[in-house]
C-alpha cells in the first residue's frame, strides 16, 4: 500500500480521500494511465498526445480481479471529465446497438449494410458523447462477438474515447467461444488503440466486505428475502443486475441476474434442469460469489435435484467460490432422505466451512 495520496492527481486524490481509501500499487498505476487521457478530450482530434509523441490511443481498457477497484477508478475518471460523457453497463449498451441494427435492416437505408448501420450508430452516440466509460466489459454472446471488432472501429472513428473495466485480459476474452478466430481481431484493436492496465492487487476488497455478513438465511425469517437484496445490493454496490448468457459447448446457460462477478439464481434455475459438474465449472470461471435462494427440503422425492446440488457444492469449493443461501430449514436439515444420507455428510461438512472467515480469506481469484 502506498503511504499517502499526495502524489495522485487532483481528480483521484480527492476521490480517494472523500471515500476514505488509500491505493495500492496497481491502482496508482491504473490511475496514472487514465490521467494521460484527459487533456486529449479537450481537444478535437482522434491523436492522444503522451510526452513527446502523437499516439494514435483511443482510451483505457483496466482489467484483474474482482474487488480490486477497477470500477471505483474508473468512476473517479468518470466524474473528473466536463465533456459529455456516458457511463453504462456494457450489455445494456449492446442491447442498444442489436434494437439500432434491428430498426436500421427495417428501414429503408437497410441494404446498405451492418458496417454502414454501425457507423452512423457511432457518429449518433458521438453527438451525444466524448466518452464512454463501460463497466464490467466480457463476451459471451456470439451475435456480440462478431460485431465488436467493426463496433469499436466505428466508436474510434466517430472520436469517441472509451474507458472500461474487465475481470478478463484481453487475450483470454471471449475464451473457448464459438467462432473465437473471427474474434481475434477485435482483440488486436484492443491492444493496439486502447491502453490495457491491470489492477490486480493482492486484496479483493469485496472479499473483505462479503466477511462481514451472514451468508446462510431460513426462509421462516420473512425479512430474508429482503436481507437478501440488501446483500446483493451492498456488495454489488447497488450496481443494475443485467441478465446474461454462458455458453457450455454450444449451449446457453441463462443467468438472470448477475452484477461486479456476482450471480443470483433460484434454486430451480441450476438444479431442477438438466445440468451437470461441466455446466457448473463454467459458472465457476465467470462468477466468484453465488446467491442460491429459495432451496427446498432435499429428500430422496428430489433425488436429481439433490445430486446436483452436491455436485454444485463440490465444484465451488474446489475453485474456492463464495455461496449465500436461503432454504426453508436449518443447515443441518437441510437433507433428509436415505439414499445420499453418507455423500451428504461431505456436503454440509463443505457448506459450513464455506461460511468461515478463514475459507473466504482462501478465496481463489477470477483471472
Amino acid at each position: 500500500m502506498l503511504e499517502e495520496t499526495s502524489r495522485l492527481p487532483s481528480w483521484a486524490k480527492k476521490g480517494f480521500q472523500k471515500h476514505g481509501f488509500t491505493p495500492d500499487g496497481d491502482q496508482y498505476e491504473a490511475v496514472l494511465e487514465l490521467d494521460r487521457l484527459l487533456p486529449s478530450l479537450s481537444k478535437k482530434k482522434r491523436k492522444w498526445v503522451f510526452g513527446k509523441d502523437d499516439i494514435d490511443i483511443h482510451g483505457c481498457y483496466l482489467y484483474g480481479p474482482v474487488g480490486r477497484g477497477k470500477t471505483f477508478i474508473m468512476d473517479l475518471f468518470c466524474e473528473a471529465v466536463t465533456v459529455p460523457k456516458r457511463r453504462v453497463h456494457f450489455h445494456e449498451f449492446m442491447i442498444e446497438v442489436h434494437d439500432f441494427l434491428h430498426a436500421h435492416r427495417q428501414s429503408k437505408r437497410g441494404s446498405k449494410g451492418a458496417d454502414r448501420a454501425l457507423l452512423d450508430f457511432a457518429q449518433q452516440i458521438g453527438k451525444d458523447s466524448r466518452l464512454l466509460c463501460f463497466d464490467e466489459f466480457h463476451v459471451t454472446n456470439i451475435a456480440d462477438a462478431m460485431l465488436l471488432s467493426r463496433l469499436f472501429t466505428a466508436l474510434f472513428e466517430a472520436n469517441i474515447l472509451i474507458v472500461m473495466t474487465s475481470n478478463w485480459p484481453p487475450n483470454r476474452l471471449y475464451e473457448g467461444g464459438l467462432q473465437r478466430a473471427r474474434f481475434l481481431p477485435f482483440i488486436d484493436l484492443i491492444k493496439d488503440k486502447m491502453i490495457a492496465a491491470q489492477v490486480a492487487g493482492h486484496t479483493d476488497y469485496r472479499k473483505l466486505s462479503l466477511g462481514e455478513f451472514p451468508k446462510f438465511f431460513n426462509l421462516k425469517d420473512k425479512s430474508t428475502k429482503k436481507k437478501m437484496d440488501d446483500l446483493f445490493e451492498a456488495l454489488t454496490g447497488g450496481a443494475e443486475p443485467q441478465a446474461e448468457e454462458v455458453t457450455v459447448k454450444g449451449r446457453k446457460l441463462v443467468v438472470e441476474k448477475t452484477a461486479k462477478g456476482i450471480a443470483r439464481f433460484g434454486f430451480s434455475d441450476l438444479f431442477e434442469k438438466p445440468l451437470g459438474a461441466e455446466d457448473y465449472l463454467v459458472l465457476s470461471h465467470h462468477y466468484n460469489v453465488f446467491f442460491i435462494e429459495n432451496i427446498p427440503p432435499l429428500d430422496d422425492e428430489r433425488r436429481n435435484e439433490t445430486k446436483r446440488f452436491m455436485s454444485f457444492i463440490d465444484v465451488l469449493y474446489d475453485q474456492k467460490r463464495a455461496l449465500i443461501l436461503s432454504a426453508g430449514t436449518n443447515l443441518e436439515s437441510l437433507y433428509n432422505g436415505k439414499e445420499y444420507e453418507f455423500e451428504f455428510e461431505r456436503t454440509l461438512s463443505r457448506l459450513y466451512e464455506m461460511q468461515t472467515e478463514t475459507y473466504l480469506k482462501d478465496l481463489h481469484d477470477i483471472v
